[in-house]
């Protein structure tokens, strides 16, 4: 874990603070902004966590796409592995927590939206373009 984390000082020079300062986590935040691909992500991800840490909140993200999609705690134990204990977590932060689940969900999804949108539009001028 991170002992010394960064935060601006008054000219704007970056500087650290003690572990457990209100700014703690400024410079994995800092981080994380930073990231611009997802080869980067991955690249951090790698020197940053454990595989078993990579693998967890993954899982975990992927338990909250599909509570959203509606299925059930059953059917999500069975695709993802995950434990009933771990799906309750999740939905507890989606429904209760501070909807970062939601806001990374919801862009995905705008994400996805805009793909197909875009890949439907180049079918359909291909289309065009062969009757």
């Amino acid at each position: 874990m991170i002992t010394n984390l960064a935060s601006r000082g008054k000219d704007g020079e970056l500087m650290l603070s003690p572990k457990g300062s209100k700014d703690s986590n400024a410079l994995l935040r800092q981080a994380l902004l930073s990231l611009q691909t997802p080869e980067e992500v991955d690249r951090f991800l790698q020197d940053a966590l454990t595989m078993q840490e990579v693998q967890s909140i993954a899982q975990r993200v992927e338990v909250a796409w599909l509570l959203r999609k509606g299925m059930t705690y059953q059917e999500i134990s069975r695709e993802t592995g995950a434990s009933t204990a771990t799906i309750t977590r999740v939905n507890r932060s989606l429904r209760y927590g501070a909807e970062g689940y939601t806001l990374v969900l919801q862009r995905i999804e705008n994400e996805n939206e805009h793909l197909t949108e875009s890949t439907d539009a180049e079918c359909g001028d291909a289309r065009k373009t062969h009757d």
